[in-house]
């Protein structure tokens, strides 16, 4: 039985802030109105398996380079991510409201702007909307970030038990296809029985099968390495068939019958290429400025850019109306990235710091802010 080690170390790939760049520029695209990228949320699905991938890996590496793995830390670490800049939005957002709702959409109105603020900053938008229903108003993208901590709060429990159990690497990637399966049918099932689109299409219990996407391509980043060229032409295969979804935009029964594991699938399959062909030449449009700026502000722009679209036209035409919230959003975006976001990284490594691998020793490689997750 082998056991589980992490041969390679991500170190940085500045593919990846590209990656994030068009992503959050899809749901942008998809917000705004724009008339394109009727499609755009798989930029969602995009960010999903990206987590599990990323998530696994820099686990892999804390139990490869300290012989386990700090639960503690990895949520405090995760907090001190994720938390501060949210924290940030949802005060903002519940301000303006409670003092100029009534210049704004009904949709901003306190009754509406409480519930999902609470929802929002507690991290249960996916319970709240996909469960009960629940008016989030311009917290109703928060839903994709509770789904992604209800992920962390559970997968490294699983992994840890997964390597004490001395469980090889195809097993555990066996397991985690498995486990993809399993939910997939368990969203096809609910959609045949009730045909509720807010549960298939906003909770975790129907949407983790996109992160567990992730999570079995790290257990298979060694295997797939040993063969590049595969890689190259499904990388292309899985590009494709993501920018056919972004423009075709296939609705929820589509999504229901397999829809949500095509997309995470092809991302997967575009995410092992930029993960082990960095230096393709297709590859680096990722890498052209603006793009990894872009990719290291896409947190931020995610966060910001719903409840300023959500404000509606604000009395303006509606294309200078776009630009105007465009502009918007990318000026917010930058500030809470800077005042907020940095600050609390370099508090994140400075007192939960991961351990550094032998490799990283030897090659002075510090993982560094872009690949934060």
């Amino acid at each position: 039985m082998t056991t589980l080690t992490h041969a390679r170390t991500p170190g940085h790939k500045p593919g990846l802030d590209g990656v994030r760049a068009l992503a959050v520029l899809a749901v942008v695209a998809r917000h705004s109105g724009v008339g394109i990228g009727r499609g755009g949320l798989i930029g969602v699905d995009i960010f999903f398996v990206l987590s599990g991938l990323l998530i696994t890996t820099l686990l892999i590496r804390e139990h490869s380079a300290a012989g386990q793995i700090s639960i503690r830390a990895f949520y405090a670490r995760r907090a001190l991510r994720l938390a501060p800049a949210l924290m940030a939005m949802v005060l903002a957002v519940s301000c303006i409201s409670f003092i100029a709702h009534a210049h704004l959409p009904v949709g901003f109105a306190p009754s509406t702007v409480l519930p999902g603020g609470l929802l929002a900053g507690t991290y249960t938008s996916d319970i709240g909307l996909g469960w009960f229903g629940v008016a989030l108003g311009p917290f109703g993208h928060t839903w994709s970030l509770a789904v992604e901590e209800h992920f962390y709060l559970i997968w490294p429990l699983i992994l840890v038990r997964l390597i004490k159990r001395g469980m090889s690497r195809t097993r555990m990637l066996a397991l985690t296809v498995g486990a993809v399966a399993l939910i997939a049918l368990w969203r096809l099932g609910w959609w045949i029985a009730t045909g509720d689109v807010l549960h298939q299409s906003f909770s975790f219990d129907t949407r983790g099968d996109e992160l567990l996407a992730g999570c079995a391509l790290a257990f298979a980043i060694p295997m797939l390495k040993q063969h590049p060229d595969w890689m190259r032409v499904s990388g292309i295969i899985g590009a494709a068939v993501l920018i056919a979804l972004f423009v075709a935009a296939p609705g929820d029964e589509f999504a229901a019958f397999g829809g949500y594991l095509v997309v995470s699938t092809a991302a997967a399959m575009f995410l092992a290429w930029v993960w082990l062909l960095p230096d393709d030449r297709l590859l680096q449009p990722l890498s052209w400025r603006p793009m990894p700026y872009l990719g290291r502000l896409s947190y931020s722009l995610y966060l910001w850019h719903f409840p300023i679209f959500w404000a509606g036209d604000l009395g303006l035409g509606h294309a200078a109306s776009v630009v105007l919230r465009l502009g918007l959003t990318l000026v917010v975006a930058t500030a809470s990235y800077h005042i907020v976001e940095r600050p609390a990284l370099r508090l994140k490594d400075r007192v939960f710091a991961r351990p550094r691998t032998d490799e990283d020793a030897m090659t002075g490689a510090i993982t560094p802010p872009t690949d934060r997750v």
